[in-house]
């Protein structure tokens, strides 16, 4: 997560739970997240869900190494920073994620 400051872990799911078409859009603390596991079984990561660009779900966009690509008009985002590769200045919200004991948590602000 990029924000300064406490931060609290929440759990959003076990992992046998959450379905992965490809990414798993979770609400949590008003806030949609897209969480996806990470290639090679490297673990999950987290995005917002929304699309900067136009609002399409992240969750349901196409995997591609370690980006996904927005399903409404492809713009492409970097899973582990959000960074947008399509515009920079688009980017979107990264949420580190952890496993504990079969349950996904997330990084939240305190």
């Amino acid at each position: 997560m990029s924000d300064s400051g406490p931060t609290r872990w929440v759990a959003i799911g076990r992992i046998v739970d959450l379905r992965f078409a490809p990414g798993a859009a979770v609400t949590v603390d008003g806030r949609e997240i897209a969480v996806f596991p990470l290639p090679g079984g490297a673990g999950f990561c987290a995005l917002d869900n929304s699309c900067p660009h136009a609002g399409g779900a992240l969750a349901e966009g196409h995997l591609d190494g370690g980006e996904v690509s927005c399903p409404w008009h492809g713009w492409r985002f970097d899973l582990a920073t959000g960074t947008c590769k399509t515009i920079a200045e688009d980017s979107t919200r990264a949420y580190r994620v952890r496993e504990v004991d079969g349950v996904l948590e997330v990084e939240l602000p305190a």
